[in-house]
C-alpha cells in the first residue's frame, strides 16, 4: 500500500496535466456559444472554435512526444504547460479587448481563436505525459495507472462543462471560467516544476 501511495504521489503532476488538458476543452463547451452570440458571429464560428483545440492537439502530439525523446520529458512538459497558462492569459486579454470589427468578425474572436489553437498545440503534451508515466511504472502498474488516467479524462468531461457554465453565469461572464482555468494551470505548472523528476535521463 505504501509503494502504491508513493507511486501516486510521483504521478500527481501527470494526473494534473491530464486534468488540465481535458478541462482546456470541456470548461469552454457551454461558454463558447454565448461568446460567439455576444460578438454577433455566425453559429459555425462556435464549431470552428470548439474543434480547433482538438485538431491542433492531434497535430502537435506526435511532435511533442518525439521532442521529449531527445530533450527529456520535464522540459517539454514545463514549456507546453507554460504555453497553456499563457493561453488563458490571452483569454483575459480578449475579454477586455474592444469589439472592433475586422473582416466581419469582432477582434476578441480572433484573439480567442488564437488562444484555442495555441492551447491545442500545447495540449498535445498528452503524448509526453503518457510517455512519462510509461517510463516510471512497471509492466504490472501500467494497466491500472493508465486506467486512472482514463478516469481523470472522464471526470474532466463530466465536471468541466458544469463548472465552466456555473462560473460564467456571474457578473463577469466568461472571465470567471478563465480565471478558474488560470489557477488550475498555475498549480499544475508549479507541480511539474517542483514535483516531477525527469524520467528519461540524458544517457538514454
Amino acid at each position: 500500500m505504501y509503494n502504491e501511495s508513493l507511486m501516486h504521489k510521483k504521478l500527481l503532476p501527470a494526473y494534473l496535466l491530464v486534468l488540465v488538458n481535458i478541462l482546456g476543452f470541456s470548461l469552454m463547451l457551454p461558454v463558447l456559444p454565448f461568446i460567439v452570440e455576444d460578438y454577433g458571429a455566425p453559429k459555425y464560428v462556435y464549431g470552428f472554435l470548439l474543434s480547433s483545440y482538438s485538431l491542433f492537439q492531434f497535430l502537435a502530439a506526435p511532435y511533442l512526444g518525439k521532442l521529449s525523446d531527445f530533450k527529456g520529458r520535464k522540459p517539454v512538459l514545463l514549456i507546453s504547460q507554460a504555453g497553456t497558462f499563457l493561453c488563458w492569459v490571452v483569454y483575459v486579454i480578449a475579454y477586455f479587448t474592444p469589439k472592433i470589427s475586422i473582416l466581419g468578425f469582432a477582434l476578441p474572436l480572433y484573439i480567442i481563436a488564437l488562444a484555442r489553437v495555441v492551447d491545442g498545440i500545447t495540449g498535445g503534451n498528452s503524448s509526453v505525459t503518457q510517455a512519462y508515466v510509461a517510463d516510471i511504472t512497471s509492466k504490472e502498474e501500467k494497466s491500472y495507472v493508465f486506467g486512472y488516467l482514463g478516469g481523470i479524462v472522464g471526470i474532466g468531461l463530466i465536471i468541466g462543462p458544469g463548472v465552466g457554465g456555473f462560473l460564467s453565469s456571474g457578473s463577469i461572464g466568461y472571465l470567471g471560467t478563465v480565471l478558474c482555468a488560470l489557477v488550475i494551470s498555475a498549480i499544475t505548472l508549479f507541480s511539474i516544476f517542483f514535483g516531477l523528476e525527469e524520467s528519461l535521463p540524458e544517457e538514454k
